[in-house]
């Protein structure tokens, strides 16, 4: 993402929101409509250094799919696009296909 970097433990997140219409074809009002909680990642933060002096990186990779909490993260308007800043702490698991879980 070009201009804005999030720092240490943080991740910028654009928010999945539910299609205008079904699986089944009906259309669903925007009123009605709701986020997922769920969110592609398209920045990660540089990481921390633990106590014994390590560097530790951010598990989330640019392109991930990640699960948070509803009332996680901070919302941003960032080019008039709705974002959010979560930290790694607050995800609550990376969305994997299964031959990545196989291996």
């Amino acid at each position: 993402m070009k201009g804005i970097q999030p720092l240490k433990k943080n991740i910028i997140v654009r928010p999945i929101v539910q299609k205008a219409e079904s699986a089944g074809g009906i259309y669903i009002p925007d009123a009605f409509r709701v986020t997922q909680n769920k969110g592609e990642v398209l920045a990660v933060g540089t990481g921390w250094w633990s106590q014994d002096g390590k560097r530790v990186l951010t598990e989330a990779k640019v392109g991930d799919i990640v699960l948070y909490g509803v009332s996680n993260g901070i919302p941003v308007r960032w080019n008039g696009e709705d974002l959010l800043i979560i930290k790694e702490d607050e995800m609550l698991g990376i969305e994997k296909f299964d031959a990545e879980l196989q291996s």
